[in-house]
């Protein structure tokens, strides 16, 4: 990713995101980055994948309900806070041109986690619930066991 596109991706989550869910996201995407330089992935992938996350977060959810995908199990339509995870992929190739399967991937499943999840997936997972402006304890306990070992602080998450 070069320094242009960046200013762009940063430029669409400004206008897309609430102020304090923009700096959330650039926490995730730092917090990203050092855990793929630490376990071995393409720390730019990662820290992209961490920086757009929450880009369908603010959307209204009468939006968000337009990009669901069509697998969409009933169960999830009763729990609209997690549509902006099942329609991000959507909303972000369409308009940020993303279209890179394992940041989509890492971003759909960002909220509640899946079965057979990456070390990618992992990671985004794991940034998003303890970056460094998370302040509840839990959040400093997933980011020193996911330091440690990975997998102890996705299954801690």
């Amino acid at each position: 990713m070069d320094c242009t596109e960046l200013r762009n991706y940063l430029e669409s989550l400004r206008k897309s995101l609430a102020p304090d869910r923009f700096a959330h996201c650039l926490r995730v995407a730092e917090e990203a980055r050092k855990l793929g330089l630490r376990y071995g992935e393409d720390h730019e992938r990662v820290y992209l994948a961490g920086l757009v996350h929450d880009y369908a977060r603010d959307r209204d959810v009468s939006v968000l309900q337009c990009f669901l995908p069509s697998w969409v199990e009933k169960e999830a339509y009763a729990i609209p806070g997690i549509w902006h995870a099942l329609a991000g992929p959507s909303l972000i190739m369409e308009e940020l041109k993303i279209s890179d399967y394992r940041i989509l991937h890492a971003i759909r499943w960002h909220a509640t986690s899946c079965e057979n999840m990456s070390r990618f997936d992992k990671i985004i997972f794991v940034a998003d619930l303890a970056e460094e402006g998370r302040d509840f304890r839990e959040a400093s306990e997933v980011r020193k066991k996911a330091w440690e070992d990975l997998e102890g602080g996705y299954r801690l998450a």
